[in-house]
């Protein structure tokens, strides 16, 4: 796995390249309560695509409504508009997304 940073909006967020993520790269910014990580989504199949947004949408539902899963990382998932994490982020790198952004805020209650 290699690693870069990339300037975001205010803080750094790192670039990690690893060969088992769909776009071959997802990104983790520090914040000052925080840690977020981000996972660009990349679908070869237009049924997988459908799939794994179902998925995701009903994960980020799912998070926001059970009382069970209070300790679980907030997670959003948006199919078109990066998250304001990757602002600044050199746009080069997300070429290849079509499937969406996965993100997991993860704060020192939740670990």
């Amino acid at each position: 796995m290699q690693q870069g940073a990339v300037v975001g909006s205010d803080e750094i967020a790192e670039v990690h390249r690893c060969s088992s993520s769909p776009c071959g790269i997802y990104f983790v910014k520090r914040k000052d309560a925080a840690v977020s990580v981000i996972f660009p989504m990349q679908f070869t199949y237009s049924n997988d695509a459908d799939l794994a947004r179902t998925f995701l949408m009903g994960l980020v539902e799912a998070r926001t409504t059970a009382a069970s899963l209070g300790k679980a990382p907030e997670c959003s998932y948006d199919r078109d508009v990066p998250p304001s994490d990757l602002d600044g982020v050199d746009r080069q790198l997300l070429k290849n997304v079509k499937g969406g952004f996965v993100s997991f805020s993860f704060t020192k209650r939740r670990v």
